[in-house]
């Protein structure tokens, strides 16, 4: 079975998930530093920062309080602002690449049929 992705709509999640990974990443924390910090298991943070599955609010929300970002809320708008528009081109390339894997795919089954 494949890991679980995270769902086609989430360019926000996405977003701040690529905002979490730019603040710990110039900080110099880790993901297992995140983990202790907030409470979370190393292996919840990983998952959601690889956007496997997406950071719920009370997971914001806890980042933001054993960071010191301040506003969850606000948090979440600059994520947007400064990752939205490059989650949009990732989200469209992952369409695009698994829109192509179908066609082959396709195009493999009629040769077999051939």
């Amino acid at each position: 079975m494949s890991s679980p992705k995270a769902r086609k709509d989430s360019r926000l999640a996405r977003a701040v998930a690529a905002e979490v990974q730019s603040v710990i990443a110039v900080r110099g924390i880790t993901q297992r530093d995140l983990a202790r910090m907030t409470g979370l298991s190393q292996n919840y943070i990983s998952t959601r920062l690889r956007n496997e599955l997406p950071l719920d609010l009370g997971d914001v929300e806890m980042i933001c309080k054993a960071l010191g970002l301040g506003d969850p809320a606000q948090f979440i708008v600059t994520a947007d602002e400064r990752w939205g528009d490059e989650m949009e081109v990732l989200l469209m390339q992952d369409d695009f690449q698994l829109a192509a894997k179908r066609g082959q795919r396709r195009d493999d089954d009629s040769d077999d049929g051939n």
